[in-house]
């Protein structure tokens, strides 16, 4: 169930920045301000300027829409890394998809060999006819 909090802005940042097991310090670290201010801005106690959602949102590597439309119900799947002495996560994109390049090709040959000895039984068939 979605609380109240959790469709407000500053409870999906807040929400966002758990899953990605990011620290307050290393986030606000990351803005150039202090853990305080940073703690208001997840608190709703400070507003929030477009320039700073834009910020926020590279920092946790997802876009302004990823951010607005986020719900409990999404599953995210990040990989994790240590960065600058704080847990966090990035995503390596052309990693991800030279995998799923390796995967349809793998799949592609797959198809090509079923195809191949389909081929091959049916002629069998024939010949032993």
């Amino acid at each position: 169930m979605v609380s109240y909090e959790e469709l407000k802005l500053h409870g999906k940042i807040k929400h966002i920045r758990e899953l990605k097991n990011l620290t307050r310090e290393f986030v606000a670290d990351e803005l150039g301000i202090d853990t305080r201010t940073y703690s208001y801005i997840e608190s709703s106690k400070s507003s929030i300027t477009v320039k700073r959602l834009f910020e926020i949102c590279t920092i946790f590597n997802c876009s302004i829409e990823e951010l607005l439309s986020f719900s409990s119900g999404n599953i995210f799947n990040f990989n994790v890394k240590q960065e600058k002495g704080n847990q966090g996560n990035n995503i390596n994109y052309q990693e991800i998809k030279n995998e799923k390049d390796l995967y349809q090709s793998l799949v592609k040959a797959k198809d090509e060999l079923i195809e191949k000895l389909k081929e091959e039984i049916n002629l069998l068939k024939k010949t032993n006819k």
